[in-house]
């Protein structure tokens, strides 16, 4: 979705100069999100500027979550 129009040549499909109307609304591309079940991965996601999500109880989630925001916040991006 960087160009105008799309051409592929592949096992399966082939597109020769499809017009792409379509355009991604954010630039330069949409916002990427880090799921993570543990502390590690969390801080991980954080210092990478990524958007972070947790599953799981309550405390369990808020271990995660404190551990994404102090490293976003050591990274200096927003958590």
């Amino acid at each position: 979705m960087t160009t105008d129009a799309l051409s592929y040549s592949g096992k399966y499909y082939q597109f020769e100069d499809v017009p792409m109307a379509l355009r991604p609304l954010q630039k330069p591309h949409p916002a990427f999100w880090y799921g993570s079940s543990n502390t590690t991965g969390a801080a991980w996601a954080g210092e990478h500027g990524m958007h972070f999500l947790s599953l799981g109880p309550t405390p369990f989630a808020k271990a995660n979550i404190d551990a994404f925001q102090g490293s976003a916040g050591k990274a200096r991006r927003p958590g």
